[in-house]
């Protein structure tokens, strides 16, 4: 399914990602991307360099952790939304995060679906009519 990734309400690309409950695609910039390219840029720089985990238990020098903490923090701040395209549809998401790889700058939009909608509609069953197996519960 195709989606809008905003930040505070701004488009900032478009993504391709899988119906399943945690996902990841490559963002497809627009213009506005570039009001946030550099704390994405920072964020994924200190995450690749020290990983989930690194920057509490890492041990690079102090003064490293504390940029690296506080380009986290920077990253983590960012407003971030998916809403459904064409429709514009508001999607439940539990977190969205951009990550710019290293090599070719290309970013991948990781999100985590908090409600999973089926990619098929369920069929509507009619109610049995009167008579045709429906019986009343009883008194």
């Amino acid at each position: 399914m195709r989606y809008a990734v905003l930040h505070t309400g701004i488009p900032v690309g478009a993504v391709e990602l899988p119906t399943t409950e945690l996902t990841a695609g490559r963002l497809e910039r627009s213009a506005s991307y570039g009001a946030i390219e550099a704390r994405v840029r920072a964020a994924s720089e200190a995450l690749l360099a020290f990983g989930l985990y690194g920057p509490c238990v890492s041990p690079v020098a102090d003064e490293k952790r504390r940029i690296a903490r506080f380009a986290l923090r920077a990253g983590a701040a960012l407003r971030l939304e998916l809403r459904q395209l064409p429709s514009g549809a508001s999607v439940h998401t539990t977190f969205v995060s951009l990550i710019e790889a290293p090599d070719d700058r290309n970013v991948v939009v990781v999100a985590r679906f908090r409600e999973m909608y089926a990619g098929v509609p369920a069929s509507l069953i009619a109610e049995p009519r009167a008579g045709e197996g429906h019986h009343d519960p009883v008194p």
